[in-house]
């Protein structure tokens, strides 16, 4: 039973049970949303640094006839 939805009190409500259930209630829900997400997109691979540019060698070649 919801107390947002009774006007009248209620002497076998437990309010503080109501909370702690609405708390674990949101915390699961968040939990299992974060757990479909890490489900449904792979973890990206950690992209390894680049190596430092190093100068281009050209070497010319004679032009054949």
């Amino acid at each position: 039973m919801d107390p947002t939805q009774n006007p009248a009190e209620d002497q076998d409500f437990n309010f503080d049970a109501w909370v702690r259930w609405q708390n674990l209630n949101h915390a699961w829900s968040k939990l299992s949303q974060a757990r479909r997400k890490a489900a449904r997109y792979p973890a990206r691979p950690v992209a390894a640094p680049e190596p430092p540019m190093e100068p281009e060698i050209v070497y010319l070649l004679p032009v054949p006839n």
